[in-house]
Order: C-alpha cells, then structure tokens, then sequence
C-alpha cells in the first residue's frame, strides 16, 4: 500500500516550480499531470462530457 505524503510549502517563497518539479520523480510528475487533466476534463456532477451521438437517413433517388 502506497504512503500517503504531504508537503507544505511557503507560499511567499520565490521557488521555481521548475525546480520543484525536478525534485519529483517522472512519475510524480505523470501522475499529478493525469490528476489536472482529469479535473479538466470533468463536470460539476462528476460525469466526463462526450461527443454527442447523430444519425442521419438520407434518400437517394
């Protein structure tokens, strides 16, 4: 089972969130880039939005 950490950090510091980042690990770094998208990605309700579904029947003479 993973181990759960938190960090806390001085929001008045001047850091480098590219040095941050380096101090994480790659995949650190993937899991908390698919964390952001999936908040992206999601509505309110928790429900992810999808291509709407349209048939069409045509004639041809």
């Amino acid at each position: 089972m993973d181990k759960k950490k938190i960090d806390f950090y001085d929001l008045n510091a001047a850091t480098s969130d590219y040095k941050f980042w380096m101090t994480k690990s790659p995949v650190e770094r993937i899991y908390a880039l698919e964390h952001l998208r999936n908040q992206y990605l999601t509505d309110r309700n928790g429900i992810r939005p999808r291509l709407q579904r349209v048939l069409s029947i045509t004639k041809s003479k």
